[in-house]
């Protein structure tokens, strides 16, 4: 024990008026914690509801936050699967039409074409380029 300046010894008395019942026994080295019949000790630590009941808590908020996520994730796919196939539509829908286009311009080319062969029209020259000064 480490002697302390002004430090004085407990009377004997006043020592077990202070312990409780509740109050937990001192283990020393050595000692068993088992009684004769075997059963565990107060130095084994006890599981208490609240402990209990806050573990649940904390196990619930966790399934919770797994089960969410996953749920947004595959809501967020499936939206934007079909938000996908939605503009897939649309564009097919303008890749038809610039093919009704370009077929309509390329049948201008063959009668503009066929009206030249006809009226026996000449291509226009092509343009003379002059460099600037």
């Amino acid at each position: 024990m480490a002697v302390l300046q002004g430090a004085h010894a407990r009377p004997r008395n006043l020592a077990r008026a202070r312990t409780t019942p509740a109050a937990r026994p001192v283990v020393q080295a050595g000692t068993s914690t088992t009684s004769s019949t075997g059963s565990a000790g107060s130095a084994v630590a006890r599981v208490r509801p609240a402990g209990l009941l806050l573990a649940a808590i904390m196990a619930s908020a966790l399934f919770g936050m797994v089960y969410l996520t996953q749920t947004l994730g595959t809501n967020a796919m499936s939206s934007e699967t079909v938000l996908l196939g939605k503009d897939g539509a649309k564009l097919q829908a303008q890749i038809t039409r610039n093919n009704i286009e370009v077929g309509r311009f390329v049948q201008d080319d063959k009668i503009r074409a066929a009206a030249r062969h006809r009226l026996k029209l000449k291509d226009l020259a092509k343009p003379v380029v002059l460099p600037a000064p």
